[in-house]
């Protein structure tokens, strides 16, 4: 191990540890999609991402968090390293990172990331919110009190009704198999955006191996997929986030306005998933890149650690 890593992580008391330990940090603390051990592996399966793990622990050996780092920099996971090792056109979102730490726990770290999530933010002491360009994520406002207003919510549901009456059919995600659901997917967005996504064989791959991970609906037209979104989720103790990757539509059913539909059944089943677990939900659009996601979201800043 570098004599500069050594001195890095001895400084700041994060010790070199294993994937089940930081497992059992993400098990206990929860974190973000990009986070979780398993897609962790499956980027890594990808890429010689050179992989370390580290904790840190209380002086009784209690854990209070661990940290997934690639090539000795960054945080697994930030968008910087995944440019780097050509991890870009995987559908794992960057925009983000919540690692699995105690809030109890206040640490430096020496890594680098420009992405940490507002939820870990707290715990690291070399982290800022004000020096990061204001880098913000668009979360989904949710259907509570504090959420969408009543006269969204009534648009939304009769677009919805109207969509049901002429024929719509609303279909999950689970009836279809991991490679129906990505031709679907393939074919929505060619129609859309005039173009097919990268990595069919990879988007299948993760979508067999961690089925638990796709979230949401097909909307069905006379037999036929009109609208599909492809989002990815994850569940934590106190929060289920939602990646809302990219989608497809048919463009020809735009007076039935099926994308919005599908965005509004995603978002509601979301927030009714959550709502009965008595969690919150973090449904993110990703950047603020799109001037519709003034409409669904809120934004939400983003830190960066300030590190050598």
């Amino acid at each position: 191990m570098p004599l500069k890593k050594n001195f890095r992580t001895a400084l700041t008391g994060w010790e070199l540890a294993t994937s089940t330990e930081y497992q059992e940090c993400y098990n206990l603390f929860g974190g973000s999609i990009n986070s979780h051990p398993d897609v962790l592996a499956f980027m890594q399966s990808k890429a010689d991402c050179n992989e370390r793990y580290y904790v840190k622990t209380a002086p009784n050996g209690k854990l209070l968090g661990g940290i997934c780092v690639w090539n000795n920099s960054h945080i697994a996971g930030d968008i910087e390293i995944i440019q780097r090792l050509n991890l870009l056109s995987l559908p794992i979102s960057h925009d983000e990172i919540i690692l699995p730490l105690s809030p109890e726990l206040k640490t430096l770290l020496p890594f680098k990331t420009k992405v940490l999530s507002e939820i870990s933010n707290p715990s690291i002491l070399n982290s800022s919110q004000i020096l990061n360009r204001k880098r913000v994520i668009c979360l989904a406002k949710g259907l509570g009190n504090d959420g969408y207003s009543s006269k969204t919510k009534n648009t939304r549901n009769k677009e919805l009704r109207k969509f049901l009456e002429a024929g719509g059919e609303i279909k999950n995600i689970a009836e279809f198999s991991p490679e129906s659901l990505v031709d679907i997917y393939f074919e929505l967005f060619q129609i859309r955006w005039k173009k097919y996504p990268d990595c069919r064989k990879e988007t299948i791959e993760l979508l067999t191996n961690l089925k638990s991970i796709a979230f949401g609906s097909v909307l069905m037209l006379n037999g036929y997929p009109c609208a599909f979104q492809l989002v990815l989720k994850c569940e934590s103790q106190k929060w289920n986030c939602y990646d809302y990757i990219n989608g497809g539509v048919d463009t020809s059913k735009s007076k039935l306005s099926p994308g919005t539909v599908l965005l509004w059944l995603n978002v509601r089943d979301a927030f009714m998933q959550c709502e009965s677990q008595n969690k919150s939900m973090r449904y993110s659009f990703g950047k603020d890149s799109a001037q519709y996601k003034e409409r669904w979201c809120l934004h939400h800043p983003t830190g960066r650690i300030i590190t050598l």
